[in-house]
């Protein structure tokens, strides 16, 4: 967390009414998963962790759009491939990689579905093969795989493979928690 952060969250603390109710920002699912105080400080209570990203602009950047699901779907099921993912699932999977590109990071633009073995290699449309990506990193990344994509623009493969894999067990552990509900 930047030390700006952790200014304005200390300052929230010392200026926090116990009386005022915090606003609730319900998820697709309906449950609560982010407070603001009246400061406008956001804490995720997943990790309760304090954050000055708004979640109201972070969802209307990454919506979930079924008819997008279903064309992604028609793509794969085209080519006989497995293409099985719901619109719940690609919520999961923006809220697992905190609404953020799973190549570089970018949390500031619209994101997309990047199949990480893309439909021409035999990728399907599944919940382990889709990840979020902004528009710059799936239009360059294209139908290369992620091997490829990073020698031809100097990337390192290594960071990116395991910005994928912490989303993925972030997807996994939401996903233990709505099992328990």
């Amino acid at each position: 967390m930047s030390s700006e952060a952790m200014r304005w969250w200390r300052a929230s603390l010392e200026s926090y009414d116990e009386d005022a109710p915090p606003s609730m920002f319900p998820d697709a699912m309906g449950e609560d998963i982010e407070s603001v105080y009246s400061d406008g400080l956001v804490i995720d209570t997943l990790t309760g962790m304090p954050t000055t990203r708004d979640p109201h602009e972070m969802r209307r950047r990454a919506r979930k759009h079924p008819s997008r699901v279903d064309s992604q779907n028609a793509r794969a099921a085209k080519k006989r491939l497995r293409a099985d993912l719901t619109a719940e699932q690609w919520e999961a999977i923006l809220q697992a990689f905190f609404f953020a590109c799973a190549y570089c990071g970018d949390d500031r633009g619209a994101l997309v579905m990047d199949h990480v073995i893309p439909i021409a290699r035999g990728g399907g449309t599944t919940r382990e093969n889709i990840v979020p990506a902004c528009g710059y990193c799936n239009g360059s990344k294209g139908a290369k795989t992620i091997e490829e994509w990073c020698r031809e623009c100097l990337k390192d493969v290594a960071s990116i493979l395991d910005r994928i894999e912490r989303g993925r067990a972030t997807m996994e552990q939401i996903e233990q928690c709505a099992a328990f509900e």
